[in-house]
């Protein structure tokens, strides 16, 4: 049975900060959790403050690039990247969303994927859009985030486009 996800703020868990429950409730969205929500502010939530909206944002948009129901986990297609920092789900060969945490690098395996990809970054903790680029498939591929921050990377197939 599929169940929503509370993300808490820092009051309710010293452990936790603004941060942090930002990046849990990306990671429940790339993860394919069936509904995800920041616990309700005051009283120990982020509801709709600021981060909040800036989260929901980087998400919308990463939605306009990518059918997040298409997706499922493949951390496997993942190599040398630091374990429990960097996150994957694809449709392999048409679409990938990767969510680095704190910044880092990974290689994606896109041997058995032809053509080219576009490369999309969006800052998950301002919602704001980075650098786009493009790769082309048929190759391991190092990807690298633009800082140290919390970052999603959409690629996607030309073909789709």
């Amino acid at each position: 049975m599929k169940r929503s996800v509370n993300n808490y703020h820092k009051r309710v868990w010293h452990r936790w900060t603004t941060e942090s429950a930002v990046q849990r409730y990306v990671m429940n969205v790339v993860g394919g959790c069936a509904s995800t929500r920041f616990h309700r502010d005051p009283i120990g939530g982020l509801g709709l403050t600021g981060p909040a909206q800036k989260c929901i944002k980087a998400l919308r948009k990463l939605e306009s690039l990518v059918e997040m129901w298409e997706l499922s986990p493949g951390n496997d297609l993942l190599a040398d990247y630091e374990d429990s920092k960097v996150f994957l789900s694809a449709n392999p060969g048409k679409a990938y969303v990767l969510f680095f945490l704190e910044g880092g690098s990974a290689n994606l395996n896109l041997a058995d994927c032809k053509g080219d990809f576009n490369l999309k970054w969006i800052n998950a903790l301002t919602g704001e859009w980075g650098k786009a680029t493009t790769i082309t498939g048929g190759k391991k591929v190092k990807i690298s985030t633009p800082d140290d921050g919390s970052w999603l990377l959409a690629i996607v197939s030309h073909t789709i486009n």
